[in-house]
C-alpha cells in the first residue's frame, strides 16, 4: 500500500507540482508490476520456505535488506527497493530470538526502516533542480 500510494504520487499526480494529470502513466504500471513481482516473489516463495526453517531467516532478513540498500539508490523511484526492504523487515521480526542471530535480526530491521524512510521522504520531497 505505502509503495502504491508513493508510486501513484510520483508518477501520477506528479510530486513537483507540474499540473498535468498522468504525469508519466508509464512509468506507474511499470513501477507497480515490478513491485508486484517482488511483493509476491517475497511473500509467496521467500517467506513460506523460511518459515519452514526459521533459523535461515535472520541471514535472509539481512540479505533482503542489505540488496534493497543499493537498490534505493539506483531505483528508488520504481518503488520495488521498498518491497524489498519490507521483506527484511518481515523476515527479521520472524526471526527466533536465538543469542548469535538478535543482532542480525536487529540490523536488518534498523536497515530495512532506513530504507522504507529514505524512500519515502526521497519521493515526497524530490530534490529540485537549479
Amino acid at each position: 500500500m505505502l509503495v502504491a500510494g508513493l508510486m501513484a504520487w510520483d508518477h501520477l499526480w506528479g510530486n513537483e507540482g507540474s499540473g498535468e494529470f498522468p504525469v508519466d502513466a508509464g512509468t506507474f504500471v511499470i513501477a507497480m508490476a515490478v513491485s508486484l513481482v517482488c511483493g509476491g516473489l517475497i511473500n509467496w516463495v521467500v517467506v513460506p520456505r523460511t518459515i519452514v526453517d526459521l533459523s535461515k531467516a535472520p541471514r535472509r532478513a539481512l540479505w533482503l535488506s542489505g540488496l534493497a540498500v543499493p537498490l534505493v539508490f539506483v531505483a528508488g523511484w520504481l518503488g520495488f527497493p521498498l518491497v524489498i526492504a519490507g521483506g527484511g523487515i518481515v523476515l527479521g521480526l520472524l526471526s527466533p530470538s536465538t543469542p548469535g542471530r538478535n543482532r542480525m535480526a536487529l540490523g536488518a530491521i534498523v536497515l530495512g526502516l532506513l530504507v522504507l524512510g529514505f524512500g519515502v521522504v526521497a519521493t515526497a520531497f524530490p530534490p529540485t533542480d537549479s
